[in-house]
């Protein structure tokens, strides 16, 4: 595993394209990259309604970066976790600048997955 530091430049919650997203840019000093995460799901009505999961995301990412509010994340330092370092690597998790706390998005929505069925 590597980690290093970086700066989240950029923290939202929109729509894209009628798709709940909540995105997350950081800055590592060598290289900008972004987490984007659908909060969402597709019905079978052609409507999209948002998830459990989804919810549970946004409040596990304040909690892992120790904020109270969403939009104190912009300006906050933490830790990107990568498998190997590669330049092109997906972010693997993320973690508080200096708890043992991390954030891994794939396991958490792992859990509501299973719980749905």
């Amino acid at each position: 595993m590597i980690i290093r530091n970086a700066l989240i430049t950029s923290a939202s919650i929109a729509l894209e394209n009628g798709i709940l997203c909540c995105s997350l840019g950081f800055d590592t000093g060598s290289f900008h990259q972004c987490i984007t995460i659908v909060l969402d799901t597709a019905t079978k009505y052609d409507r999209r309604e948002p998830t459990a999961g989804g919810l549970a995301y946004i409040q596990a990412v304040m909690q892992t970066v120790g904020v109270d509010r969403f939009e104190h994340l912009k300006g906050k330092y933490v830790r990107l976790r990568y498998e190997t370092g590669k330049w092109n690597e997906e972010i693997h998790s993320f973690g508080h600048i200096l708890d043992d706390k991390w954030l891994v998005a794939s396991e958490l929505f792992c859990r509501y997955a299973e719980m749905q069925r």
